[in-house]
C-alpha cells in the first residue's frame, strides 16, 4: 500500500514540476471507440490517477476452486480488476476468467468435471477402434522400451486429459488475441518454475492452454511440462501467491487470494502424493508469508480440513470463497478509497490551452480552474472522468489529451464528435449480410455511431458467424478512410491455413493428420478439433498431444505437437477362475512398425489347461483408409472337460496350428466389419483316448460393435457381435459346415448406482459341427448352477437379465436370472426344454482386474460357487 502511494505521488510531482524524465510531452489520455480494446472487448483507460488493481491467485489444488466464489463477489461489487496473476490452480481459474470465460461458465466446468479422471492416462474408449480395445485392455502391466531403455514416467499422468480440456476452452482466445496475454479482456500473468534452471518463469504471451498446463504440473502427480529447453512445474514452488509478480507489473493495489493447503495431520498422510504435498507446504511457509506481507488485502477462505486432492465438495468451496470475499469488501473499499484520495491531489498548472474541438463538445470548466495570472489549474482525474464519460455516453468518438513543455506549459485537447451511421460494409465473408446483421443488432441507418452500437455490431456479427460453425470467427470494426458515415466490419472466418506437425521423430506425419478430422481450408471447429486430438491420443502412439493455433493473415495455422511413446512394449496379464485355474499372457513387440502405426508382436498365453503361442501383425488403419488388417500365425493347446448329464466324461485335448488373415473396415470408434480367411490343422485326443486329425479351411464374415464406457463394470453402452462362418473341404480342409452366432449385451443406468444388464445369444449351424467347433454354455457368465462350458451342442440359446448395484469403495453386488439350453438337431429344440438359473455375485474392482465371488443354482437342483480374479483373455 505504501509503495503504491509513493508511486502515485512521484507521478504527480513529475507533472507539477513540468520536468518529464525523457520527453517534453506528457500523454494523459488517448481514447477511441474504434480502438481494438474499446470496440471489441472492453473500454478502459490507463490515464494518470487511476489505480491499477491486481488479483494474485494462489494454488491449493481442489481448495483453489474457492477462487470462483471470490471472483464472482468482486465482479458483482464492481471491483474492476486490471491484472490477474495466477499460479497452479489460480493460474487455471484466473487464466480462464482473463480469457473472457464467464465466472458462471467456469463454475459449471468445475461442477461437471470428473477431476480424478485427469490422473488417468487411458484414452476414452469412444475414441478407440474396436480392434484397439481388443488388445491391451486386459493387461495389468504395460512396459514401454526403446532398445534397452525402459520408459519410467516422471508423474502419475502425462496430463493429456487436462491438455485436451485447456485446448477446448482457450484456443479461441489464443487466436483472437494473437497469443498476447496483455490483449486478453483482463491482462494476465501465469507463473511456473523451470526445473532445469531452478528459476521462476512468468508467461505474458504464447499459448494460454500451455501456460496453464505448465503451472498446474504438481510434482509426481503430473509429468513436468516440456517447453523449449525447459521442464516446467507448479509455479507455487517459488511463489505460492504471486504478489511479487503483480508488483513487478506495476500494480498499485494487490488483492491476494490464499487457498493454499495447511500442513496435513499425521493420520491424513497416507500416500506418496500426501507426503509430497506436505513437504511442499512446509517449504512454502516462509515464501507464502513474504507474499502476504506485500499484499494490500489478503482473502483467505475458511476451508477447514478440505484436502487439495478432494474435488468432491465444489459447492462448499465456492460458497466459502463467496463468504470470504464478502467479508473482505469493507477493507478493500476503504484502502482503495485511501489510495484514490492520495491520487486526487492531482492538480497541475497550465499556461495555455490548445482546444482542437468544438467548445460545445468539451466543458473545460469541469476540469480547468482559471488563476488570476492567466494560468489554469488542471485536475487530471477530472479531465479523465469528463472525457471518458463523453465517450461512453456517445457524445465523442475520439479524445486525446497531452501536455507539452516548451516556452510555455500547454494543454492540448483534441476530440471528434460521434456521427451517424450511413452505411455498413461487411468484408471477409459471404455467410452474413449487412441487412441481416443490422436487423439482428436492432440498429437502423441514421443511428449515431457510439461505443455501445459498435460493441453491439461486433458482438452480433461474431455470434452470427459462431452459430454457422465458424468457431474462431471474430469481427473487427473500423471507420472508412473518408471519415464519413461508413463503418466496416472485417470478419475473420478462422479458416485453417495449414498444418505443422512437430515432435514425431518416428511416426509419419500423415499418421497423425489422418486422425485429425479438420482439413486445410475448412473453418476451424472446436468440437471436431477436440475429437481429432482424442483420436490421435487414442491411437496409443503418444504420451501427450498439444494443439496450438498460430495467427496468420490468411487464417490459423494448426500446430500439432506430439510426444511419442517408446514403440517397444511388453504386456502382462493374469487371470484365475475355477475352470482354467491360473493363467498368464505375455506380449512383446513393436507398436509403431516403420512409423506407420502398425503393431507386430509375439503373444504367449500359458496356463494349466490353455496354452497359445502366436505371431501377430496388425494395423487399425491401412494408410489413410478406414480399412484394418490382422495376420495371425498360431499354435495352441486346449484341455476341455466334457460333461454329460452333470457327470464328467473326462478331458478332451485339442491342439491347433494355423494362420488367419482378416481384412476389416472400421466404423469410427463404434465397431468393425470383417472378412477372415484361415487354415488350421487340428489334433484331437478324445475322452476315450482316441486321436483324430482334421483340417479346417474357413471363410468368415463378422460385425462387432462395442459402445461400453468401460471394459469392466460398464454403466452404459452395449456390445454386439455377429459372425457367419463357412468351412470348405478345399485347400487342406477336411470339414464342411456353416454356422452363425449373434450375441448382444446392454448396460442401462437406472440410477447413478443401479444398472440393468440384459443379454441375448443365439448360435446355430446348418449341419453337424466337429467337436472343436461346437457351441458351449454354462457357468457364472452364461447359466448359473452349471459348470463352466458344461453344455455343448450345435444349436444354442441363452438369455440373461441382471441387476447390478454400485457400492462404496469400488464394490459391486449383482443378481441375474438366466435362461437357455443347447441342442444337437433342430427337431430337439423345444421351449419346454429351456433351463434356467439364478445367482448372486459380489465383486471388487481391484487393480489386478475384477475379483468376483458368486453363487448360482439352476432348475435341476444343482448349485455351485464360482471364483474369478483378473481380466478375461
Amino acid at each position: 500500500m505504501i509503495k503504491a502511494l509513493i508511486k502515485s505521488l512521484v507521478c504527480i510531482l513529475l507533472l507539477v514540476s513540468g520536468a518529464p524524465a525523457q520527453s517534453d510531452t506528457i500523454a494523459l489520455l488517448n481514447l477511441d471507440i474504434f480502438s481494438s480494446r474499446a470496440a471489441n472487448d472492453s473500454f478502459s483507460d490507463t490515464s494518470v490517477g487511476k489505480p491499477k488493481i491486481a488479483l494474485a491467485l494462489s494454488g491449493g489444488g481442489a481448495r483453489g476452486i474457492a477462487q470462483i466464489g471470490i471472483i464472482r463477489v468482486l465482479e458483482n461489487e464492481n471491483i474492476g480488476i486490471d491484472l490477474i496473476c495466477g499460479t497452479s490452480m489460480g493460474g487455471l481459474i484466473g487464466g480462464l476468467y482473463s480469457a473472457g470465460i464467464s465466472i458462471d461458465s467456469i463454475e459449471n466446468i468445475a461442477r461437471a468435471l470428473d477431476w480424478t479422471d485427469f490422473f488417468s492416462n487411458r484414452p476414452q474408449r469412444s475414441t478407440q477402434f474396436i480392434t484397439q480395445k481388443e488388445y491391451g485392455e486386459n493387461s495389468i502391466i504395460t512396459l514401454r522400451f526403446r532398445g534397452t531403455d525402459i520408459f519410467i514416467p516422471s508423474g502419475v499422468t502425462s496430463g493429456q486429459k487436462l491438455n485436451s480440456l485447456l485446448s477446448y476452452v482457450t484456443l479461441r482466445s489464443d487466436y483472437v488475441y494473437e497469443n498476447s496475454f496483455d490483449s486478453l479482456p483482463i491482462p494476465l500473468r501465469i507463473c511456473a518454475v523451470d526445473l532445469v534452471s531452478g528459476k521462476q518463469v512468468v508467461f505474458d504471451s504464447g499459448s494460454l492452454g500451455n501456460s496453464i498446463r505448465a503451472t498446474t504440473s504438481f510434482p509426481l502427480a503430473f509429468e513436468p511440462f516440456e517447453m523449449d529447453s525447459m521442464l516446467l512445474v507448479d509455479g507455487g514452488l517459488l511463489q505460492p501467491i504471486p504478489v511479487e509478480t503483480a508488483l513487478e507489473e506495476k500494480a498499485d493495489f494487490v488483492i491476494a487470494v490464499n487457498t493454499t493447503s495447511d500442513i496435513l495431520a499425521f493420520e491424513d498422510i497416507n500416500d506418496p502424493l500426501d507426503i509430497i504435498n506436505t513437504t511442499t507446504t512446509i517449504m512454502q511457509l516462509e515464501l507464502k508469508e513474504k507474499e502476504i506481507e506485500l499484499a494490500d488485502v489478503v482473502i483467505k477462505p475458511e476451508l477447514g480440513d478440505i484436502e487439495a486432492t478432494d474435488f468432491s465438495m465444489v459447492e462448499k468451496l465456492i460458497r466459502a470463497g463467496e463468504k470470504a470475499a464478502a467479508e473482505a469488501l469493507p477493507e478493500i473499499r476503504k484502502k482503495l478509497s485511501e489510495l484514490e484520495g492520495i491520487s486526487n491531489h492531482d492538480s497541475t498548472v497550465i499556461d495555455s490551452i490548445n482546444l482542437m474541438a468544438s467548445p460545445f463538445l468539451i466543458e473545460t470548466e469541469s476540469f480547468l480552474r482559471p488563476e488570476g495570472n492567466g494560468q489554469y489549474v488542471l485536475s487530471l482525474n477530472a479531465v479523465r472522468r469528463h472525457l471518458t464519460s463523453a465517450i461512453q455516453n456517445g457524445v465523442l468518438s475520439q479524445a486525446e489529451v497531452y501536455i507539452t513543455n516548451s516556452a510555455m506549459r500547454t494543454l492540448h485537447i483534441s476530440a471528434q464528435p460521434t456521427f451517424r451511421l450511413d452505411r455498413l460494409v461487411i468484408k471477409g465473408t459471404d455467410e452474413i449480410t449487412e441487412a441481416e446483421t443490422m436487423k439482428a443488432a436492432g440498429l437502423d441507418y441514421g443511428d449515431y455511431v457510439n461505443l455501445t452500437n459498435l460493441q453491439l455490431l461486433r458482438k452480433t456479427a461474431t455470434e452470427m458467424m459462431l452459430s454457422k460453425g465458424y468457431d474462431l470467427a471474430f469481427a473487427e470494426i473500423r471507420r472508412a478512410d473518408d471519415k464519413g458515415g461508413t463503418v466496416i466490419l472485417d470478419i475473420n472466418e478462422g479458416r485453417i491455413s495449414g498444418f505443422r506437425i512437430s515432435g514425431n521423430s518416428r511416426t509419419r506425419s500423415w499418421v497423425i493428420k489422418r486422425n485429425f478430422l479438420l482439413k486445410e481450408g475448412e473453418p476451424y471447429s472446436v468440437a471436431r478439433a477436440d475429437s481429432g486430438l482424442a483420436n490421435i491420443y487414442g491411437s496409443g502412439l503418444f504420451t501427450e498431444i498439444r494443439l496450438n493455433l498460430e495467427h496468420q493473415d490468411e487464417g490459423p495455422l494448426v500446430h500439432i505437437m506430439v510426444k511419442e511413446k517408446y514403440s517397444g512394449f511388453m504386456r502382462l496379464g493374469l487371470h484365475y477362475d475355477e475352470y482354467y485355474r491360473t493363467e498368464a499372457f505375455f506380449d512383446v513387440g513393436n507398436s509403431n512398425l516403420f512409423g506407420f502405426g502398425q503393431e507386430a508382436f509375439l503373444g504367449i498365453l500359458y496356463g494349466e489347461f490353455r496354452k497359445d503361442f502366436s505371431v501377430n501383425l496388425r494395423a487399425d488403419r491401412i494408410y489413410e483408409t478406414w480399412y484394418n488388417y490382422l495376420l495371425r500365425i498360431y499354435h495352441n493347446r486346449l484341455e476341455r472337460e466334457v460333461y454329460e448329464n452333470n457327470e464328467s466324461l473326462g478331458k478332451r485335448e485339442e491342439r491347433r496350428s494355423g494362420f488367419e488373415f482378416t481384412l476389416g473396415s472400421q466404423l469410427s470408434g463404434l465397431g468393425n466389419l470383417g472378412l477372415s480367411f484361415g487354415i488350421s490343422r487340428i489334433r484331437l485326443e478324445h475322452t476315450d483316448r482316441r486321436i483324430t486329425h482334421t483340417g479346417i479351411t474357413c471363410l468368415a464374415l463378422s460385425s462387432r460393435v462395442d459402445t461400453r464406457d468401460r471394459f469392466v463394470f460398464p454403466s452404459r453402452g452395449s456390445r454386439f457381435n455377429i459372425k457367419l462362418e463357412f468351412a470348405f473341404d478345399l485347400l487342406w480342409g477336411e470339414e464342411s459346415y456353416q454356422k452363425g452366432e449373434v450375441s448382444w449385451k446392454g448396460y442401462y443406468s437406472l440410477t447413478n448406482f443401479m444398472h440393468l444388464m440384459p443379454a441375448l445369444r443365439l448360435s446355430i449351424s446348418a449341419n453337424p459341427l466337429p467337436p472343436s467347433e461346437k457351441f458351449y454354455m454354462g457357468g457364472s457368465r452364461t447359466l448359473y448352477g452349471f459348470r463352466q462350458f458344461e453344455l455343448q451342442g450345435d444349436k444354442l440359446f441363452n438369455g440373461n437379465l441382471g441387476l447390478r448395484f454400485k457400492l462404496p469403495y469400488r464394490f459391486y453386488v449383482s443378481s441375474r436370472f438366466d435362461l437357455g439350453n443347447v441342442w444337437i438337431n433342430w427337431d430337439e429344440v423345444r421351449i419346454d426344454d429351456l433351463l434356467h438359473g439364478y445367482g448372486l455375485m459380489i465383486s471388487y474392482d481391484s487393480y489386478l482386474g475384477p475379483l468376483s465371488i458368486s453363487y448360482g443354482r439352476n432348475n435341476l437342483g444343482h448349485d455351485r460357487f464360482y471364483l474369478n480374479l483378473g481380466y478375461d483373455f
